[in-house]
């Protein structure tokens, strides 16, 4: 008795800081991911596999801005699919709080000044003149003024120190009225400038 109720609990164990990443294109690295999700905190444990992997950060809190930021958006030509991982029972090397034999992965970084070049909207506009006090969350309510296909938002820094963002629409109406009518409104305070980043977007 007491074994069918522990395996019943077992199937769906949880652990907050473990994230199932899905739709993965062929051709994608391992490294390609590791770099990616970095961004959002230190990864603990990747386990990489073709069409998928699993993921664990050293905090919950990376593993929700992960879901937040990469859920859907297009890596090389396919819509990533991010979400929390669960144990449903078979071998108990998945349980999600099994110890394992791992090494810590450092989080790689992007070099100074580099901005995103991964794929993920049709359009993309630059924004520049950022406070330093506005990340990507703050951008992406932001460009929301000018339509919902907002699929994607970063900030980084140029190498001479301005801070700059991107945001990818999938719409070319909502890309068109945020050149339009956000470039030069204020956000965080400071009065920002809007342009066409289509040399920011790869094929």
């Amino acid at each position: 008795v007491f074994f069918c109720f522990l395996f019943k609990n077992m199937q769906v164990a949880r652990n907050p800081r473990k994230l199932y990443i899905g739709n993965l294109p062929r051709d994608v690295r391992e490294r390609d991911v590791e770099k990616l999700f970095s961004e959002v905190g230190h990864i603990e444990y990747l386990e990489f596999k073709t069409g998928f992997c699993f993921l664990e950060y050293d905090h919950a809190h990376a593993a929700e801005d992960a879901i937040r930021k990469f859920n859907g958006c297009d890596l090389y030509g396919r819509r990533m699919m991010v979400k929390p991982y669960a144990y449903r029972g078979g071998d108990i090397r998945f349980l999600p709080n099994q110890p394992r034999n791992r090494r810590r992965r450092r989080s790689p970084h992007r070099s100074r000044g580099e901005p995103p070049a991964l794929r993920r909207g049709e359009y993309r506009c630059v924004v520049s003149n950022l406070s330093e006090h506005t990340n990507w969350s703050d951008l992406k309510k932001f460009a929301r003024q000018a339509g919902d296909s907002v699929c994607f938002t970063e900030v980084f820094h140029r190498r001479n120190g301005e801070k700059e963002g991107v945001i990818d629409f999938d719409r070319k109406d909502d890309w068109e009225y945020a050149l339009k009518h956000l470039d030069g409104s204020k956000l965080d305070g400071h009065r920002v400038k809007v342009t066409d980043g289509k040399e920011f977007t790869s094929t």
